[in-house]
């Protein structure tokens, strides 16, 4: 669906043809002017840019969205029609892709600690095959959560794949003892009550990532608990081709 120009009548008549004056035939039986507030102009906006996103298209996954519009954005988007079309384009992008859910419900928590991934797989590798059935039905189990989670993801449903997430946390945990340690457990001892519902380590364990899933409306709240601690929360976005990578030349040979 091409994106038209929002309040693109809007602009023309009230800011395109002049900035100085600012009014609109208020009936046609008098012909007399009404000049609008900077208020009432705002409201115009609003009410045209928010009918544009409504012809948008969601994704079937998508049955409940908020979309929250600061003040400030509204300003920067009436002031500058390049920016507001840039904000429609992120929308439209966000709401009819599948990896929407799922990226409005998940931090991404970087530890900032490195681990010896070898050694903790050659852990689990000794566990398994040394016949540890705590270890062995753990990975059965993680088996069963990826056909699971994708069922979960299909239906558009965060809330079973958040519990489906966690219980795969903990049968990880079971099949190796570097899996966690008192740092991770920090993180999901301040992640969990500011609002997030479940969590899991990245690769295999010890450090590195950890998946935080949350309930959207308290995204922020987790955010700002997390930043008590020593990593940080990395920005991401889902992508249908996999992994990418770029190769950086020497500018003075190209």
């Amino acid at each position: 669906m091409a994106i038209s120009g929002v309040g693109q009548s809007y602009y023309q008549n009230n800011v395109a043809t002049t900035k100085s004056t600012k009014s609109v035939n208020s009936t046609e039986e008098t012909g007399n002017t009404k000049e609008l507030s900077e208020a009432e102009e705002m409201a115009i906006f609003k009410k045209e840019f928010y009918a544009e996103i409504d012809k948008i298209p969601r994704n079937r996954t998508i049955t409940n969205v908020a979309i929250n519009i600061s003040e400030e954005a509204f300003k920067n988007m009436k002031d500058d029609p390049e920016y507001r079309e840039k904000i429609l384009s992120a929308l439209k992008r966000d709401l009819t892709s599948s990896f929407a859910p799922l990226e409005a419900s998940m931090v991404l928590y970087f530890t900032g600690a490195s681990r010896s991934s070898a050694a903790i797989i050659d852990q689990q590798r000794k566990n398994t095959s040394s016949g540890n059935q705590k270890a062995i039905d753990a990975m059965h189990r993680i088996k069963q959560s990826a056909i699971d989670m994708k069922l979960a993801l299909l239906k558009g449903d965060m809330q079973a794949f958040a519990k489906i997430l966690g219980q795969g946390w903990e049968d990880k945990k079971k099949m190796a003892e570097a899996i966690s340690n008192p740092m991770i457990q920090e993180v999901f001892d301040v992640a969990i009550p500011a609002g997030a519902l479940a969590g899991k380590v990245s690769g295999a364990g010890g450090g590195g990532f950890i998946m935080l899933m949350v309930e959207p409306t308290r995204k922020k709240e987790v955010i700002n608990a997390l930043k008590e601690l020593d990593g940080f929360v990395m920005p991401f976005r889902f992508t249908e081709g996999g992994a990418h990578g770029w190769k950086i030349y020497s500018t003075d040979k190209i």
